[in-house]
């Protein structure tokens, strides 16, 4: 595994990401939201 970043695995075996889960527009909604809850604007 030495070398394997950012790769998603089920049952052992490395599975594809959802699109959403690497939707930019999503993560920064979420980013801005976390931070506003966390009253960090």
């Amino acid at each position: 595994m030495k070398g394997v970043t950012g790769t998603y695995f089920v049952n052992c075996r490395p599975k594809a990401t959802s699109a959403i889960a690497t939707d930019v527009d999503a993560a920064r909604r979420l980013w801005d939201l976390s931070a506003e809850l966390a009253g960090l604007d």
